[in-house]
């Protein structure tokens, strides 16, 4: 479907389709492995991944932060590319470390900007 629409949203489908490939060739729906598999459906397929362990399930319960870390060292070059993995875990040791240092996130609601005011824009 996208590819019809041509311009960058071809590349988007292309994408979106290899996210389900896999680094050793194993995946589907093309077969592609290494470095044929384009670099943005890599690192979606890593980020995917860690979200699908580190959230529960109706089949299971989240895996803990050190669990989720170890399946992506032990499939780091057969399902996923190893220096996309390696990037990943030093972003999510950076991210556990500037969480620990200033303790857990806390969110506020933004109020809307005076500018939007006149679209019935509210924030709680």
């Amino acid at each position: 479907m996208l590819d019809r629409v041509g311009g960058f949203m071809h590349n988007v489908g292309l994408i979106v389709r290899s996210h389900h490939e896999r680094w050793d060739g194993r995946g589907y729906p093309d077969g592609l492995a290494g470095e044929a598999i384009p670099l943005e459906a890599r690192i979606i397929t890593c980020c995917d991944s860690w979200n699908a362990m580190r959230t529960h399930r109706s089949y299971r319960k989240a895996l803990s932060h050190e669990v989720a870390l170890a399946e992506l060292e032990a499939n780091a070059g057969d399902q996923f590319d190893p220096r996309i993995v390696a990037a990943f875990l030093q972003i999510i040791e950076a991210a556990s470390s500037a969480q620990e240092s200033r303790g857990p996130i806390s969110v506020q609601p933004r109020t809307a900007p005076q500018s939007q005011a006149h679209l019935g824009v509210s924030v709680p």
